[in-house]
């Protein structure tokens, strides 16, 4: 099903940063609370805490997940970062050397925050009345 209804320049910017985020989508996106804090604290190394906890932004702020972390800004690594009290950002070079390291935090963050995917047209739109059932 083809996609007629963005921009030429929406297709080519989905699922990839265009610039720094300011300050706003900072504080809205990439900002850990308590909860966030404890299931990323579940994982093994800084390495990996940095690298959960960025791909709940990505996914928060994008709409998917990134294959690869290099295309984060500076300051979104950062400001990650400091929430999670981890000074040498450069241990974000271990994450993901294992195949399938990004793949199974991805699941477990579909699942701990009950993400789902919509791959097919028809989920898009259950979930949009599921929504405005619950609304009302």
């Amino acid at each position: 099903m083809p996609v007629d209804f963005l921009t030429t320049e929406q297709t080519e910017s989905y699922g990839r940063f265009t610039g720094e985020p300011d300050e706003l989508q900072l504080a809205r996106y990439f900002h850990l609370d308590e909860a966030d804090k404890e299931f990323i604290g579940k994982s093994r190394g800084d390495h990996n805490r940095l690298g959960i906890a960025l791909q709940i932004g990505c996914v928060r702020f994008l709409g998917t997940f990134l294959t690869d972390m290099n295309h984060i800004p500076s300051g979104v690594r950062h400001f990650t970062a400091r929430q999670l009290g981890i000074r040498d950002i450069t241990v974000l070079a271990e994450y993901g050397q294992r195949e399938n390291t990004r793949r199974e935090h991805a699941a477990l963050i579909r699942q701990h925050y009950q993400y789902r995917e919509f791959a097919w047209p028809w989920t898009f739109r259950l979930h949009v009345q599921n929504l405005k059932r619950q609304a009302n």
